[in-house]
């Protein structure tokens, strides 16, 4: 036994009418997807690895040719001059350049060495936007907004002085 449902002409607008809203909001969220063009990648590589060796780690990464742009830092989390150097780690910018799987591929197998790259504790790579990386460049370069990050950021100073750091690096050839 078939049952039929009839509609009435204003049903099917009203209906129609939400598929479509639906319909623009998918495709709104698709392109906020397509348009995160940049990735930002925090490293914390374990106790034993010498600063020498994550920054050439750091450097091989950032010469693969997909990469047109990047700015990067050496932080540490020590808060005296005891602790100087204690839990040092980067943040990196850079551009898409590639498919997502490939860019998280190639930097896990990068980093590998450094890090346990499946906890995100240590090793965190996530696809943002134009907005997101000005809000992220302005978190790496200038003052923290969180005062208890303050006096890590004067030792910051004095680590990278005594290890000869620049306070951060960068690559613009391609990059907005």
């Amino acid at each position: 036994m078939e049952s039929s449902i009839f509609i009435t002409d204003e049903q099917y607008e009203i209906m129609q009418w939400h598929e479509q809203r639906r319909i623009d909001k998918l495709k709104e969220l698709k392109n906020i997807e397509i348009n995160k063009e940049w990735y930002f990648l925090t490293v914390n590589p374990a106790p034993d690895i010498t600063l020498k060796d994550f920054m050439k780690t750091i450097q091989k990464a950032l010469l693969k040719r997909w990469i047109t742009y990047y700015i990067f830092v050496i932080e540490q989390r020590g808060e005296n001059e005891e602790e100087l150097g204690k839990g040092f780690h980067t943040h990196i910018i850079f551009n898409k350049g590639i498919k997502h799987c490939k860019v998280v591929t190639e930097m896990g197998n990068t980093f590998k060495k450094m890090c346990d790259i499946s906890n995100f504790h240590l090793f965190n790579l996530k696809n943002i936007g134009e907005e997101e990386k000005k809000r992220k460049i302005e978190y790496i370069t200038g003052t923290k907004a969180d005062d208890a990050k303050h006096l890590k950021q004067q030792m910051d100073i004095i680590f990278r002085k005594k290890e000869n750091l620049k306070s951060y690096y960068i690559l613009e050839d391609g990059g907005n």
